[in-house]
């Protein structure tokens, strides 16, 4: 799959694209405040340059085209103070992953796929990281998971419930509020607390698989409709989210810490608890046990999948 990362989704207005994909790499890849101005100020004439203003449907720069133009000005300009010349070095270093080989045949296509061809119709879409380094993940699948949410919200709800299953979220929709960075950039909300709080506003719910799920932002968990935990590892490196589960699951977390922990951490291979966290009765929001059905499936062949 080919995706420009720098493509406004159809239907999504292009300042608004232009403000989230400088915002989320410079949130994903630990830049400040001044790379994103940099940032954001070359991808505005790169925008302008190729008409997406005017024409939404133009076609769009990408992240090598990027990193070219901050590349040539700092050239340009020799005589550039040395702060400045370690903001230009730092934020060419992040692009430059999309200037080589396999990032930029993936992410830098003019054929790029538009998020509204995953979305649209029924099935199921899956789309496999393998080996991609853990440092892209945030950027890349997070940015491909944002770009679902604002397809719907400026080109209405989907006729059937959508599903973005998230592997690894802890990893993508991490606590913005417990980062430097964010701070340093203003950000009191993250990108994916509110997805959280108003995706299901468009038929499209998120569905998160976290292994630290304390890590998860804030607005994540507060607007968790159902608790799923399975089988709990003890130990002190884990103290934070064994306290969180606690506490979601927990009458009184003070007295009963202990037995919920012993029983989490001894539950079978297929079994977890399951606690609805809205709804109106309040019998209903007790935690349950519950046994999952096992499937097996079997990995198809290259013959099959290239039919």
């Amino acid at each position: 799959m080919k995706f420009n990362l720098l493509k406004p989704p159809k239907g999504v207005d292009v300042e608004t694209w232009r403000d989230i994909a400088t915002l989320w790499f410079a949130m994903a890849y630990g830049l400040g405040p001044r790379s994103y101005s940099l940032i954001w100020s070359k991808l505005d004439e790169l925008y302008e340059a190729k008409g997406l203003y005017d024409d939404p449907s133009a076609e769009a720069p990408t992240l090598d085209e990027l990193y070219d133009i901050i590349s040539k000005e700092l050239r340009r300009d020799r005589r550039i103070p040395f702060d400045v010349l370690n903001i230009y070095q730092k934020t060419l270093d992040r692009l430059k992953f999309f200037t080589r080989d396999k990032f930029k045949k993936l992410f830098c296509a003019k054929d790029s796929i538009d998020v509204g061809e995953l979305l649209k119709g029924k099935g199921v879409a899956i789309i496999e990281a393998g080996e991609l380094a853990d440092i892209h993940k945030p950027f890349l699948l997070g940015l491909l998971a944002i770009a679902c949410f604002y397809y719907r919200k400026f080109n209405g709800a989907s006729d059937i419930p959508e599903l973005i299953v998230m592997e690894e979220a802890h990893q993508i929709a991490f606590d913005v509020t417990k980062s430097q960075i964010a701070g340093m950039l203003n950000i009191t909300e993250g990108i994916f607390d509110r997805i959280a709080s108003e995706s299901a506003e468009y038929n499209q719910y998120l569905v998160m698989i976290a292994q630290y799920p304390s890590i998860l932002g804030d607005g994540v968990r507060k607007n968790t409709g159902l608790l799923v935990t399975f089988k709990l590892v003890l130990g002190y490196r884990y103290r934070e989210d064994l306290t969180m589960i606690v506490r979601m699951l927990a009458r009184d977390s003070k007295m009963d810490h202990g037995e919920v922990l012993r029983f989490l951490a001894r539950l079978p291979i297929g079994w977890s608890t399951v606690r609805k966290m809205r709804t109106f009765d309040l019998i209903e929001t007790e935690p349950v046990l519950v046994k999952w059905g096992y499937l097996e499936i079997r990995p198809p062949k290259d013959n099959r999948i290239s039919k």
